[in-house]
């Protein structure tokens, strides 16, 4: 008896070996032309409301301070109808958010979070103290959960005082305070846990009504600011020298009268300073002061025409050639503008984050290498929003002529479709996870393409065999999918077949187009019982997918348009066994399945056009799953070649890992796409087969899936199976 066996094992794999070179062959020639018309059903896109909620930087604060690299930004956080609190912002994209802890000990103190160190370990700014008094706080520590009053302990004194701006070490504080003279005067912490105290005007209190700090150098050797004169008018000021103890003037009267003025921010060395200085008219005109002891006043102007009107240079790149802020336009709107180029000549105007430019922007701060800058600007819901851009190519260009005023356009390079170079860093959020969100719904598609190739039919000994399964994404959709697989019956208990197949490049969706550099495959055998003695079943299988595709990413206002060329990759390995047998008569029959399912999902890393602003950096994506099925079905013998088909097939995902999307926006951070896929899902079933003639057979099959994603939806599946 074993002999027999092993005579009648040999046999089948002789069997095999023979004729899979041959359907090998048959597959290639008759599975590429019918492929031509092989398309991928039309995307089920997930809904928008799985796209992630917008940070809470951008919709409740307001950014005044950002370490070196971005990373780390401070603010204000304005939330439900509680004061104004401390917060800073970081992780990937700044979506941790870390509320600072006051100084009070009731509910109703607030803060305020003004500057930060090169590395954000050390942020300042103030708090209510538990005096009802404001106090300048330092936070530092993990997680910023250590603070440092910088008034002494124990003073009865109803102290005034914020910090508003640190060295790059953070070692340096300055600001203002009221501790010495009652009044508010310029004012420096430094030393051992900045413990060493310095009022900048103590020597000055008969010319100083008032003063404070308002920036530092890098080193925080030189402060900039302003000072009150005994005129009631505050004047910019810088103090520099041992312990700050120069104090320098830097605007004189005009017409005998001393025009306001103010120093905003300093370059990194301290001897270029840039602020506003009040014109006779009393509008504010953006100012640099440069050269020897900052005795070379230059007015930046404005955005009209006629250089008229009001500006002011809140900010300044490392080494002073880059200044920004705000300035008037000639539709009087204050737009945020950027000066640049030899004696700042080159002006440019950024616009608003309205579509037709209207409200208005000023830009807060710049990186230190001048290139990325942090802004509010209006909307068209005219409130405030918080944007991030990239200074314009040009500006950083040293050769570039003279551009006065100029008013960016669309840059034809990167096919934006913003009318200025402000990028709403919402908008861009969102774009992205919208096509991250777009890819993944592909990747669970290619799950169900990797299963119709893993389809196929069963035929007797020496027979050949063919399947067409087409079925649509829903009843509306017109997008169908031919899928032909053809078997071959090695003998009367074993079946075997696959397809190969070439997809016609189309776009399923705007976002995603499927070009002309893809294919997919699959391979079944079929082990079962000879014909006429049941139904039970052994089938294992593969298949693999690979879909070159040409990715675009979606526009919003004010942002750009990614491109780039990635690849979805799948392959998939099965068995299921199965058995059917008649109950209650022969026109009514019971069949069942258990199955084990393997799938490998990829999308290849790609890189959008690095001339644009903000481009987008995609890293790859992998997602593996383990899943088990089972499912049963009656059929009933309605007429002898009209069978009435309805069941059930219920999913279970064992193992897998998370489907996440990491994308880099560059210099702004990292954004994580994450989609929740739903372990459990159910299909139900129902329709007819009809046996046309001993030859051919149609059935015509209609389902409720519970997708992947949570939704469902209904599909219509059509098979035609015939023999030869």
């Amino acid at each position: 008896m074993k002999n027999l066996k092993r005579k009648r094992l040999k046999i089948l794999i002789n069997i095999f070996n023979v004729h899979i070179s041959r359907l090998f062959f048959i597959l290639i020639f008759f599975g590429l032309p019918i492929g031509l018309y092989a398309k991928v059903e039309e995307i089920e896109f997930v809904d928008k409301k799985l796209i992630s909620k917008p940070i809470n930087l951008l919709r409740f604060g307001e950014i005044y301070a950002v370490s070196y690299d971005g990373s780390v930004v401070g603010g204000d956080l304005f939330e439900d109808s509680n004061p104004i609190k401390g917060a800073v912002w970081t992780g990937d994209n700044w979506e941790k958010r870390i509320t600072l802890e006051g100084l009070g000990y009731d509910y109703v103190s607030a803060s305020g979070v003004s500057a930060s160190s090169k590395d954000g370990k050390i942020v300042a700014g103030y708090s209510a103290s538990e005096k009802n008094s404001r106090h300048g706080v330092i936070w530092y520590g993990d997680n910023w959960s250590l603070k440092h009053d910088v008034e002494k302990p124990g003073s009865d004194k109803r102290i005034v005082s914020e910090v508003s701006s640190l060295s790059s070490d953070g070692k340096i504080a300055a600001g203002h305070s009221s501790f010495s003279s009652g009044r508010l005067h310029a004012a420096t912490w430094s030393g051992d846990n900045w413990s060493t105290y310095t009022d900048l005007d103590k020597n000055n209190l008969s010319s100083s009504e008032g003063s404070s700090v308002v920036a530092l150098s890098a080193d925080g050797k030189i402060a900039g600011g302003y000072t009150v004169l005994p005129n009631k008018v505050m004047n910019a000021a810088i103090w520099s020298g041992d312990n700050w103890s120069m104090k320098t003037i830097l605007v004189q009267p005009q017409d005998g009268k001393m025009p306001m003025s103010s120093v905003l921010s300093l370059s990194s060395d301290g001897k270029i300073a840039s602020g506003y200085t009040t014109t006779g008219n009393g509008k504010e005109r953006a100012t640099i002061w440069s050269g020897s002891n900052w005795t070379t006043e230059t007015d930046l102007g404005t955005l009209k025409s006629d250089n008229s009107g009001s500006s002011k240079a809140r900010a300044l790149s490392a080494d002073g050639k880059i200044a920004a802020g705000s300035a008037v336009t000639d539709n009087n709107k204050e737009h945020a503008a950027i000066w640049s180029g030899d004696n700042w000549n080159n002006k440019v105007d950024l616009g608003t984050l309205s579509n037709n430019d209207s409200g208005s922007s000023e830009i807060l701060l710049l990186s230190p290498d001048g290139k990325m800058a942090v802004g509010v600007s209006t909307g068209d819901d005219d409130k405030n929003r918080t944007f991030v851009l990239r200074i314009p190519r040009f500006v950083l260009d040293k050769t570039s002529p003279s551009l006065s005023s100029i008013k960016p356009t669309v840059d034809s390079m990167s096919d934006s479709a913003t009318s200025s170079f402000i990028i709403d860093l919402i908008n861009t959020r969102d774009t992205v996870h919208q096509i991250v969100n777009d890819t993944f719904a592909l990747m669970t598609l290619q799950e169900q393409g990797l299963a119709k190739l893993q389809k196929g039919c069963v035929v007797s000994n020496n027979n050949w065999c063919w399947l067409i399964n087409t079925d649509n994404s829903n009843l509306i959709s017109k997008d169908m999918v031919p899928i032909v697989n053809l078997g071959y019956g090695i003998t009367d208990i074993l079946s075997f077949g696959g397809v190969i197949t070439k997809f016609f490049p189309h776009i399923p969706h705007h976002s995603h187009t499927i070009n002309g550099k893809n294919f997919g495959f699959g391979f079944y055998a079929d082990i079962h019982t000879p014909f006429g003695l049941g139904e039970h079943y052994f089938r294992p299988s593969f298949a693999f997918i690979q879909h070159g595709m040409e990715m675009k990413r979606s526009v919003l206002s004010h942002t750009e348009m990614g491109k780039g060329s990635s690849q979805l990759n799948g392959f998939s390995s099965a068995m299921e066994w199965g058995d059917g047998r008649s109950i209650y008569n022969k026109n009514i029959a019971f069949f069942w399945h258990v199955g084990l399912r393997y799938d490998y999902l990829s999308r290849s890393a790609y890189q959008e056009d690095k001339r644009l602003s903000f481009p987008v950096k995609y890293n790859k994506i992998n997602y593996e799953n383990l899943r088990s099925d089972m499912g049963a079905d009656v059929r009933i013998l309605v007429f002898p070649s009209l069978t009435w088909i309805s069941g059930i097939k219920i999913e279970n995902i064992i193992k897998d890992n998370n489907l996440i999307s990491n994308s880099m926006v560059n210099t702004v951070g990292v954004l994580q796409s994450k989609m929740d896929v739903k372990k459990t899902k159910h299909i139900l079933k129902t329709g007819i087969r009809y046996i046309l003639n001993k030859n051919f057979s149609l059935s015509f099959l209609t389902s409720l899936n519970q997708k992947n994603v949570g939704n469902k939806t209904w599909k219509v599946n059509l098979g035609l199976i015939g023999n030869f």
